[in-house]
């Protein structure tokens, strides 16, 4: 019997509850939820990924299986027999409070907050001389205008691209309790006034509650560029989580296009299937108007930019 449904999570915690205290109750499982992926669309049903949230009515139900089925430990020594308690231990189940639950989740935030922060922050290659080196070792350090003004090696817009070169924004400073649809809203208003940029200029805001840091994908170079000269001309902060404008700026939001090897570490965090879905729509809007290298087997072709 399958248990990674809702009706299947409450078949066997009504199960376990009811051998544990010998009498049956179908009102104990109050609510269960599957929490969505931090890439799930609004609209997109979450599915079960191993783990759920559930309400129970009562508070024994919920010390009965924190004790039975405790998260710290490495194996459980189970003394029903009942089919639902032998599989669940097969399974290793494991409980623990939402409390504990909630804590886990900030702790999961800072250590991902910390590591892009990193990643961000790494923007060129630090040149050391090793330890070890004699005395009259050179060591060949880039001048500093080169560091400074040398653009990264930007791969070819193409139909097997690994992704779409230039088409990530970073921002920070965005209202820690704010969401996708209100980030969306507010970065949208880059492409009001620009009727040739309007259309799907912003394709994904990947924002996780919390943090005060967001990556925004844009279809094409063009939108993502226009975004970053848009906000950088126009100071923007959100004075409260919903904020669809931006007018407060006592601290505005900094944004900054992605290239090199950060770029490449941000697209190594997204499934391939959303990277081809990236790299296919920003090849159909750029060979509508833009320049675009496709190439399909052996034969390429190259569409030019067309002059007004």
């Amino acid at each position: 019997m399958s248990h990674r449904s809702t009706a299947g999570v409450a078949l066997l915690l009504s199960a376990l509850l009811d051998g544990a205290t010998g009498h049956a109750d179908s009102r104990r499982v109050q609510v269960i939820l599957f929490p969505p992926h931090f890439q799930d669309e609004p609209n997109d049903v979450p599915k079960c990924k191993g783990f759920a949230l559930v309400t129970l009515s009562q508070v024994t139900d919920v010390n009965q299986l924190l004790s039975a089925w405790p998260w710290d430990l490495q194996t459980i020594e189970i003394t029903s027999t009942s089919e639902e308690a032998q599989e669940a231990a097969k399974s290793g189940l494991r409980t623990l409070s939402k409390t504990r639950w909630d804590q886990l989740q900030d702790e999961y935030a800072a250590y991902r907050q910390k590591l892009l922060a990193q990643a961000a922050e790494s923007t060129h290659p630090v040149f050391r001389a090793a330890p070890s080196a004699p005395v009259s070792a050179a060591v060949s350090i880039p001048e500093p205008s080169r560091l400074r003004h040398e653009p990264p090696t930007v791969p070819t817009l193409t139909a097997s691209a690994p992704y779409p070169p230039d088409c990530v924004v970073y921002v920070r400073h965005v209202h820690h309790e704010t969401n996708k649809t209100t980030l969306r809203t507010l970065f949208s208003a880059a492409f009001r006034d620009h009727s040739s940029l309007a259309s799907d200029g912003l394709d994904y805001v990947d924002y996780t509650k919390g943090l005060d840091t967001c990556y925004l994908r844009l279809t094409t170079p063009a939108h993502s560029q226009h975004l970053v000269s848009h906000f950088a001309s126009h100071p923007t902060a959100q004075s409260e989580a919903l904020d669809t404008t931006g007018a407060h700026s006592d601290q505005p939001m900094t944004v900054e296009l992605l290239q090199g090897t950060k770029e490449e570490i941000y697209w190594g965090q997204v499934p391939e299937k959303v990277r081809r879905q990236a790299v296919t729509k920003a090849v159909s809007l750029l060979a509508d108007g833009g320049e675009v290298e496709q190439t399909e087997g052996n034969e390429a072709g190259r569409k030019r930019r067309k002059r007004h």
